[in-house]
């Protein structure tokens, strides 16, 4: 049986008007410190260096577990959205956002849990190691990426992206592993460059999907602008499943990118893409959109 974490609550005194850089305030970083200690943090208010009760009020027990993964920090108040770096590096315990958060939240992530009640904005979750992620709004762009100029692979290595609204394009750029959910809408280069991993968007996507993936599954439930001609029909099934997650009607199965001479699978939902598979239809034997 799993122990109840110890919770530390962190307040927004007043709504930031600037980026407030939070990644110093992380159970692993926080773990076994007193209160007096975890208040007087140093972090960024924009170029400003200021400590945490500057702009926080803080409710800590005495001392802290020297566990992180006993620790939960819960983090509320007006202005959630300009906090960047939630949980850079984290490596344990748990951060609960009761709103929005900025960019660059579970940047190169190791291990825990955070979790976002509202939406979050660019590189969620870009090059994570591990631990989970949870945005029950939406996303912005890269998430889960590379950063530029990175070779492939650099992406995100392992872990849990759920976001159960939609997210901009890029998602998925040079991941290598791990998987990422989007339970609405994503838009264009869904898993470019990727080499591994699983990508899982439930209704729409935009396009140049899998555009220089080597590796990886990417599966959309929804529409598709359209299939870039280096990837091949391969066969058709009655249902795809993954992740615990089941789409019961037939989909397209892809291989590619052949650019990059990829084995990459990309799974297209036939009924809400008609007009684009059909003509590709011919190519598979005995098989009829229904």
């Amino acid at each position: 049986m799993s122990q109840e974490k110890t919770s530390i609550y962190a307040r927004l005194k007043t709504r930031p008007t600037v980026p407030i850089d939070l990644r110093a305030f992380r159970p692993d970083k926080i773990a076994g410190l007193k209160s007096d200690n975890i208040k007087n943090i140093k972090i960024l208010e924009g170029g400003k260096k200021i400590v945490l009760e500057d702009l926080f009020d803080i409710e800590s027990p005495t001392t802290l577990p020297s566990n992180p993964e006993d620790i939960e920090i819960i983090i509320s108040g007006d202005g959630t959205n300009k906090i960047r770096y939630l949980g850079y590096k984290m490596n344990g315990g748990k951060i609960v956002v009761e709103g929005d958060t900025g960019h660059l939240a579970g940047y190169k992530m190791i291990k825990g849990s955070i979790i976002v009640r509202g939406s979050t904005g660019n590189w969620l979750g870009a090059k994570m190691k591990g631990g989970s992620i949870e945005v029950f709004g939406d996303a912005g762009n890269f998430i889960g990426a590379k950063l530029p100029g990175e070779e492939l692979g650099k992406g995100m290595k392992n872990g849990t992206i759920i976001i159960h609204g939609s997210v901009g394009s890029y998602i998925g750029l040079g991941m290598s592993g791990g998987t990422i959910i989007v339970e609405k809408n994503a838009g264009n280069m869904v898993g470019g460059y990727m080499t591994g991993g699983l990508i899982i968007v439930q209704e729409s996507s935009g396009d140049f999907i899998g555009a220089r993936m080597s590796g990886g599954r990417i599966i959309v439930g929804g529409s598709v602008r359209g299939i870039l001609p280096s990837f091949y029909i391969d066969s058709i099934v009655s249902e795809v499943r993954a992740r615990g997650r089941v789409f019961k009607k037939p989909f397209a199965l892809f291989i590619g990118d052949v650019l990059t001479a990829g084995r990459g699978t990309l799974a297209i939902s036939l009924e809400e893409n008609k007009t684009i598979l059909q003509p590709l239809l011919k190519l598979v034997e005995e098989v009829k959109i229904p």
